[in-house]
């Protein structure tokens, strides 16, 4: 886990990683994996790097890896309200708009409205109806012919 530097001090590891971690969580903000991790590196590498006396460095990488987690922790709240903020002023945005829309011209409501009576009633084509009309002949047609064949 360790990665030697010098032949007196050792790098340790976990405090890079708290700080590569502490770095990635911030524009990824909403997943808190990164940022817990970070905080959890951080943690053991200070504590490691105290009880060592000196044999081991990094102190400097593992507290900015948990001051950058900390701010990516801190920016979880702000980003999901303000996202909640501008979805729900668009919606309502687009309701006003609609609204308006509605009240200056009362034609569009006789095309709305002719438009949801096309889409309730089915639509027959003109061929259809042909084929229809095919079928039931022929279908009629060959009842007889059963009919003629059983007398």
């Amino acid at each position: 886990m360790d990665q030697t530097s010098t032949n007196k001090h050792k790098n340790y590891t976990l405090a890079t990683w708290s700080l590569i971690l502490g770095i990635i969580s911030i524009p990824l903000c909403l997943l808190i994996i990164p940022a817990s991790l970070a905080v959890v590196f951080g943690i053991m590498a200070l504590v490691k790097i105290n009880q060592s006396a000196g044999v081991l460095t990094g102190k400097g990488r593992a507290i900015a890896g948990l001051i950058l987690s900390g701010i990516s922790i801190i920016l979880v709240p702000i980003v999901l309200v303000i996202g909640a903020m501008l979805y729900f002023s668009v919606n309502k945005m687009e309701r006003v708009e609609y609204e308006r829309v509605m009240e200056k011209d009362p034609e569009i409501i006789k095309i709305l409205d002719d438009v949801d009576n096309v889409i309730e009633e089915p639509v027959i084509l003109k061929e259809e109806e042909e084929f229809e009309e095919e079928f039931i002949e022929t279908e009629e047609e060959s009842e007889k012919i059963e009919e003629e064949k059983i007398k």
